[in-house]
């Protein structure tokens, strides 16, 4: 999960998880106590925060608040040294170029913050404050500019954060190597086969859809001038498509102050008309111009397909497919039911018979979900016959007992470890609003774990039907009917 927000893990929800967690981990409090001196300390406090009988344990005490028009999500953890601070940026229905020239934007923004200080001064500041500010566009439901900063020059921080975003800093020459990094990445997908063949995959479930618009829109990419990032901003200023997230040791005062400054810096920075959004909704269709015809579309291959790397001496197998609503009632299922399958693919794949140096599958929470399986193996006629056996006895028969509650425990033990940090939780609140539109749709998942039965699991790994394979290596070893029905029922 975006990937993958509190002391308790996203996989949560049964009270028994709550008392044992807290049992164990004093319920992870992070810095939840401060010393005599007022100066805050980390601890694991004992208070029991999981003990809600309603299981809004990874919410306890976050708010939703609404400041100058823009929501915002706010948790408040007492005496904790550190503050995490995060703008989301919606990017759903973007057309390709404005999905360019915002990544591009951010980018530069990222290495050089504002105008006033640059590549050179901007690191050195937030190294001098003990900060950290990153901005990402190259995300597939939003974009994000956020960090983390020492509670006692959070403020320093913000400011600076405040500015960039007022007068973010551009630079011809570093626009050139930006640009010029990605059109090489781009320009270099099918180089190896194990990149090939995970580009050829997703491109063919991805096809004429947002998350494959950068791939299909490089002549954006090439075209893109200083004046087209300045652009951009009027769209990346727009608040209605932000989310501010903000999780410390603040007052909520403070919190509605600092917003407030941030709103009123996108209003008073230059007013340039905005590229507008080919699809305002917030989904993955697109109707931009990099959007293939009818029949560009029918003519995407659609079976397995084989690439020749004969150099290669080792294949490599992707398949992609799509999955459930983030906040459906089948996502948990699927997402166990991966882990199951997962494990045992590399239990009798590659640790009792020796066929792989990888494989396994996982699910990935986005807006559109999806599945990714993979197998890098040097004998594919040998290995692909257990792996089709593995998927078809777990559709058929599902999990045993044991193997439902390791599921369980990893994907708990995931969110533990991902939101044991005020960043962590910063991220898993915004991850949740932004792709499942609340805060508590990880709640309200989390809660029904415990719920989810080996029949459901088997029912979900349905979704695998929809899968497009790819295979890159030696050129005649393996051909497009050896990868067909590879998930099928029996």
């Amino acid at each position: 999960m975006k990937t993958s927000a509190s002391p308790c893990p996203r996989p949560l929800g049964a009270p028994g998880f709550r008392n044992c967690l807290a049992a164990l981990l004093g319920c992870l409090s992070v810095a939840c106590g401060a010393r005599d001196d007022g100066s805050a300390q980390l601890e694991l406090a004992p208070a029991v925060l999981c003990a809600e009988p309603s299981g809004a344990c990874l919410n306890v005490g976050a708010e939703s608040l609404d400041v100058a028009a823009v929501p915002v999500l706010y948790k408040r953890i007492v005496g904790h040294p550190m503050v995490a601070l995060q703008i989301s940026i919606d990017g759903g229905g973007l057309s390709g170029a404005q999905q360019w020239t915002e990544t591009v934007a951010l980018g530069l923004m990222g290495a050089g913050g504002s105008v006033n200080l640059g590549p050179v001064n901007w690191p050195q500041q937030l190294l001098h404050l003990g900060a950290v500010v990153a901005a990402d566009g190259n995300r597939l439901d939003y974009s994000i500019i956020g960090g983390q900063a020492p509670l006692p020059h959070w403020r320093e921080v913000w400011h600076m954060l405040t500015a960039a975003v007022e007068r973010p800093y551009s630079n011809n020459a570093d626009l050139e190597s930006l640009r010029g990094f990605f059109v090489r990445r781009y320009e270099s997908e099918m180089d190896a086969p194990e990149s090939a063949a995970d580009t050829d995959a997703w491109s063919r479930v991805f096809h004429g859809q947002s998350y494959n618009l950068p791939r299909e829109s490089q002549a954006d990419l090439k075209r893109i001038d200083i004046a087209a990032l300045r652009q951009s901003w009027s769209g990346l200023r727009d608040t209605t498509r932000w989310l501010v997230t903000l999780v410390g040791d603040l007052e909520r005062a403070e919190v509605e102050q600092a917003v407030r400054e941030l709103t009123d810096a996108a209003a008073n920075s230059q007013k340039i008309p905005a590229l507008v959004p080919a699809n305002a909704a917030a989904n993955t269709e697109t109707t931009s111009d990099a959007e293939p015809s009818a029949d560009e579309a029918a003519s995407a291959p659609q079976d397995p397909v084989v690439l020749d790397y004969p150099a290669s001496p080792t294949w490599h197998i992707v398949s992609y497919f799509t999955g459930p609503a983030a906040n459906g009632s089948d996502y948990a299922a699927l997402d166990l039911a991966l882990r199951v399958l997962d494990q045992r693919l590399f239990t009798e794949v590659r640790d009792i018979r020796g066929l792989a140096y990888t494989t396994g599958a996982r699910l990935t929470f986005t807006r559109q979900t999806f599945g990714r399986f993979w197998l890098t193996t040097d004998s594919p006629l040998q290995a692909l016959p257990i792996v089709r056996a593995v998927a078809a006895d777990l559709r058929a028969n599902g999990p045993n007992q044991r193997e439902l509650e390791t599921a369980r425990a990893a994907l708990r033990t995931e969110i533990l470890v991902g939101s044991s940090t005020v960043a962590g939780q910063a991220s898993l609140l915004s991850d949740w609003q932004m792709t499942a539109g609340s805060r508590q749709g990880v709640d309200d998942m989390l809660g029904a774990l415990d719920s989810v039965s080996a029949a459901d699991l088997s029912a979900a790994l349905s979704y695998l039907d929809g899968a497009k394979t790819t295979a890159a290596g030696p050129a005649g070893a393996l051909t497009a009917a050896d990868l067909s029905s590879l998930f099928g029922n029996p």
